[in-house]
This record gives C-alpha cells, structure tokens and sequence, in this order.
C-alpha cells in the first residue's frame, strides 16, 4: 500500500535488507545455532548434515538444468533460477508443522513428551539442517544473485523506476544519486551492494573483476551470516564457552541471549514486509521481470519435483538403516518438500537484483505450498 502510493522509495527495501542481513539473521542464527550444536552429537547428525549438501546439489542442478535446456535461459537469469531451486525454506514453516504435529509423532513413534521427545528431536534437526543450509545460502546463492558485470549497462537497477522517473523532471537529482551511492558507509561492516561495486569498478575496467585473487574472491564470498554462523558452530563446540551463554546458570543467557532471541524474531515479519514493497512495484516495472514459464519451471521443481526425490532417497536409507531415527527422516522429507527459501529475498535486495520476479515467485510458491505441503 505504502509503495503504491509512494509513500516509501526503492531504498527502504535494501536499507531493511541490510538491516536483517547485518542484525536481526546473525541474532537468530546466534540464539539457535550455537544452543543446539554439540561436537558430541556431530555423528548422530552426520546423515542429517550430508543430506543438507545433497539438498542443495540436487537443487541446483534441477535448476540448471531446467532452467538451460527447457526454458532455455542464460547467464544472470539462468543463475536466479538455479538459486531459487536449489535454496527451500528451512526454519519457520517446518517448525510450525513439527508444532502442529506434536501428538501424532507421539503416536507413531510411541514416545511420551519429555526432554529427548519426538517433537523436541524434530526441532534440533531441523535447527541443524538451518546451521548449513544457510552457510551455503548466504555463500552460494549469494554469488549466484550477483549481478554479472555483463548485465550492469545493460539493465536498470530493480527499484530505480520512481528515481527514473524523477530524473526525467529533475536532472539535477541524478548528480545527488551518483555520490550519494559512492559515498562509503560508516563502519564498513554493512555489505554494500555489489551491483553498485561491479558497476564503479566495469565503467572504469571491464576486465577488473577477472584480476582478483583467490583470497579477494573468498573474502568477497563471506558477509555477516557466515561470520555468526561459523562463529556460533565454535561457541557450540567448545563446551566450557558454551556454558557461558546457554544453560540455568548461564553468565551471559539473560543479558546476551535472550537479547539476540528477541532481535531473531524480527526477521520474518520484517522480510514479509520486503516481500510487501516489491509486490507494490508500478505495473509496468513489476511485469516486466515476471515470467510464467519461469516461475512455473522452479515452482514445480521445488514443490513436485524435489519432494518426490527427497522421498525416493530417504525411504531405502531409512529401511537400510542409515537413517537411523524415523524422526530424523520425516524432518528431511519435509525440508525436501519446502517452497524456495525467502531469505533470498533479502540477499536480491542487497544486490538489487531480481527483486519483482522473485517476489511474484515467493508469493506463488507459498500460496501453492499450502496445497502441496499439506498433501
């Protein structure tokens, strides 16, 4: 309602974007990453933790090849749908299913509630599956919804229609733009968007992205969530500094904790808010970026065709006994089952890059999963 009556610009969704990318995510990953990771169970998670690689392997590569050879699509485009193929939703929806299912998990594994119960298991994998799903996430399909320096003359930004609009009034706002863009952040802790980057960097040198180093490309690869996340991994491995934070007579649960608790659960509603101002995009931007036939290739790929693969995996491993807990499975064939993840609506805002198409993707995808994951 706010951007249709443009009231809010283009801006606020990367600035809220930055915001979760930098703040609430890492407090989220924080609280449930390093509470429930344990160097002592790392074992028992061994098949859990493969499967989150395989997930994402499988993912991708439907996607590619789905989206090279059936929709026939190449370089920027092609790399969007790989990432929304390979990348499903992996924390609230399922935790709000295990929620839901408490009682009949009880009932088929024949297990009372208690502290190591079915539905008390089912939310430390699926916390687990989260730990590298999203490493991968915000390392893999990150790069992948980068922008490529081929594409930066080519294309408006997404988001810049009201500021184009602007220009064509006022020549003089395109002058303020410019510096406004180029004008370092304080702190330097907040990821700049690297189309902004690529885009200084290609009007100087079109060969300059070619010439960096492996460790500019490695460190240009990691942002905040990877940081919190692997940070949180060592603080969850090591026991006598996990016993700092987490536990009844923790030093630093009250006053660290369950801060980073309450900062976690902003993420969300704030990202449904992203998802709200991209939705109200002018028509004719918003059209421009959307496209049936692609979003019908990844929703079919993530809600049909991905779930039917999950099963066909975990079935045999688990009557082979390699799956070795039946809560364990059902979690995997859930996470199997999820439409695309919509964090990476945040990680195409801080790019601003395919935020419409993704968008109108999301809100189909979810819409349709209540049929397909309710199945």
């Amino acid at each position: 309602f706010l951007r249709k009556r443009e009231l809010v610009g283009p801006k606020v969704s990367k600035s809220l974007s930055e915001v979760v990318a930098n703040l609430f995510l890492p407090c989220l990953l924080f609280s449930n990453v390093a509470g429930t990771f344990s160097l002592d169970a790392f074992f028992k998670w061994l098949p859990l933790i493969l499967f989150s690689v395989g997930h994402t392997v499988i993912g991708c590569t439907l996607g590619y090849l789905i989206g090279r050879f059936v929709i026939r699509l190449k370089g920027d485009d092609l790399r969007y749908v790989v990432a929304c193929s390979g990348f499903g939703h992996t924390t609230s929806i399922e935790l709000l299913m295990i929620a839901s299912l408490t009682e009949v998990l009880q009932l088929v594994t024949g297990e009372p509630a208690g502290d190591d119960s079915a539905a008390t298991r089912a939310v430390s994998y699926i916390l687990i599956y989260t730990i590298f799903i999203t490493i991968f996430r915000w390392t893999i399909a990150y790069g992948l919804l980068e922008p490529s320096p081929d594409s930066l003359d080519h294309a408006p930004l997404e988001g810049e229609y009201e500021l184009t609009h602007q220009h064509q009034e006022d020549d003089g706002d395109e002058e303020e733009r410019e510096d406004s863009e180029e004008t370092p952040k304080s702190g330097g802790s907040t990821p700049r968007s690297a189309r902004d980057t690529l885009k200084k960097y290609s009007r100087s040198s079109p060969e300059a992205h070619v010439k960096l180093s492996f460790g500019d490309k490695l460190k240009a690869s990691l942002n905040t969530p990877v940081y919190v996340a692997l940070f949180s991994l060592l603080v969850g491995s090591i026991p006598p500094v996990k016993g700092l934070f987490f536990g009844e007579n923790a030093i630093f649960y009250d006053s660290v904790v369950k801060a980073t608790e309450g900062c976690g659960r902003a993420v969300y509603p704030i990202v449904i808010v992203i998802l709200g101002f991209n939705l109200g995009m002018p028509k004719e931007q918003f059209q421009s970026h959307a496209s049936k036939t692609e979003m019908a290739g990844v929703t079919i790929t993530r809600l049909i065709l991905m779930p039917l693969i999950g099963m066909a995996l975990v079935m045999p491993l688990f009557n082979a006994g390699v799956i070795y807990d039946s809560v364990m499975a059902f979690v995997i064939m859930v996470e199997f089952s999820a439409p695309t993840a919509i964090n990476l609506l945040v990680i195409a805002a801080l790019h601003q890059s395919h935020e419409a198409r993704m968008s109108k993707l999301l809100l189909v995808q979810y819409v349709a999963g209540i049929f397909t994951l309710t199945a």
